[in-house]
């Protein structure tokens, strides 16, 4: 086992690949969306007629921008904690070697309404099984893949490089995820 420092993973590369970090970043990008949108809705048309219904949905109206903001606000910091474990990990955590187990893929019909002649669409998750030593204990993860195995350089019985940190080490991060390299 070396402590090799890692080089960072670029913003878009996280925002693809790590699906916490692209988790909150998209939550942020539609909370702010959201409370726009809903601020510029409940604007007041100067001559427009106002009833007791629109009186009504125009005050509900108001109450969504801040609630946006804070969702927002929150995935914020949500965003940054992820940011900060992953810097941590390749930064300072432990290279070790890992075998992949096993790679399963799980495969379902997108769920779409089609017209006949259409051809059906298919959703695919990757999960891979990793067998690995750390601390004198043998350790097994199952990660989920942002993409096939093939892509990140992972097949079955092949060794791949980890970076563990010590104070968490059955959350280990393959380095060719986050380093764009197999």
């Amino acid at each position: 086992m070396s402590s090799q420092p890692s080089s960072l993973p670029s913003l878009s590369t996280l925002y693809w690949n790590d699906r916490a970090f692209g988790r909150w970043a998209k939550t942020i990008g539609f909370s702010l969306v959201v409370a726009a949108g809903m601020w510029w809705a409940t604007r007041p048309v100067p001559g427009a007629l106002v009833t007791e219904n629109t009186a009504f949905d125009a005050e509900v109206g108001k109450a969504v921008p801040p609630i946006a903001l804070a969702v927002a606000g929150v995935a914020l910091v949500l965003l940054i904690l992820r940011y900060l474990v992953v810097k941590r990990t390749l930064t300072q955590g432990i290279a070790i070697q890992g075998l992949v187990e096993h790679i399963d893929i799980y495969s379902r019909e997108q769920d779409t309404d089609r017209t006949p002649g259409q051809k059906r669409s298919y959703v695919r998750t990757y999960w891979a099984t990793l067998v690995y030593t750390f601390g004198g204990k043998e350790r097994r993860v199952k990660l989920k893949l942002p993409n096939s195995g093939f892509t990140f350089g992972l097949s079955k019985g092949r060794e791949t490089d980890l970076m563990v940190l010590e104070s968490s080490p059955d959350k280990p991060l393959i380095l060719s995820i986050y380093q764009n390299r197999s």
